[in-house]
């Protein structure tokens, strides 16, 4: 960061309310491995940041060991950047379960960087709290993302391209966090059905409304080009 972001940082008499937001959402991450690697955090406002932990709740929620995720990939407190990451793993193991990949080796994301593969981008419409994966549907995908469909991945259309959109924020999260509630195993289960993962049990009468044009069957398929290479071939997951 700036000097001047730094200073800003200093200042903010919010400071320690933040700080112990942060561990009380997550009692098992080292606080200080997560800010000094991406102390940026520390410049949203303490309602930002609340609303992002709410939101991205009940995807972290959902591992076994979020700590050691959130060190490797602060970013993920950010709700966009949380959702990229679990679409873009969901399309490149389309036998895994991207939550099962992003807790075995959460630096495949780093290694995705460096070989200049891009996330999914996700889109969210305020009104309703979907996000929109553009890349699971063919019709909706930028130029770039076709080519690297076509040139990098080499991959023929497939079901989970059909797959659109997915809810995992709005009022129903929102609501339970206000209540002091927080998120719910129906939550939880509402992400993996919505990021076609294995369900979880949902207590009697719960539940939270999921958006999903088709849920994505499993494919079959190897990917292939520097992607692969970059992805499969540096760490112990290992592509489809």
């Amino acid at each position: 960061m700036k000097a001047s972001d730094w200073a800003k940082v200093v200042a903010d008499p919010e400071l320690a309310s933040k700080v112990i937001l942060i561990k009380t959402s997550f009692p098992t991450v080292n606080v200080e491995v997560l800010l000094d690697r991406h102390p940026r955090t520390l410049l949203w406002s303490l309602k930002l940041l609340q609303s992002n932990i709410e939101q991205v709740a009940p995807v972290l929620g959902a591992l076994p060991r979020p700590e050691k995720v959130l060190e490797t990939l602060p970013e993920l407190l950010d709700p966009r950047q949380c959702f990229s990451v679990v679409a873009s793993i969901r399309k490149w193991y389309t036998k895994r379960d991207p939550l099962e990949v992003l807790q075995m080796d959460p630096e495949v994301i780093r290694r995705a960087e460096r070989v200049d593969v891009p996330l999914e981008p996700v889109f969210l419409d305020p009104a309703t709290g979907i996000w929109t994966a553009a890349g699971y549907s063919r019709e909706k995908q930028e130029e770039w993302q076709v080519y690297i469909e076509q040139k990098v991945y080499k991959r023929k259309p497939q079901p989970i391209d059909k797959m659109t959109v997915l809810k995992v924020g709005g009022s129903p999260v929102a609501a339970g966090a206000a209540e002091g509630e927080g998120p719910t195993v129906a939550d939880a289960a509402a992400v993996a059905a919505a990021l076609g993962l294995m369900p979880l049990p949902l207590p009697a009468g719960e539940g939270l409304e999921v958006a999903v044009s088709e849920a994505p069957a499993e494919e079959a398929g190897p990917r292939q080009g520097a992607a692969a290479a970059g992805l499969a071939g540096q760490g112990q997951v290992a592509g489809p």
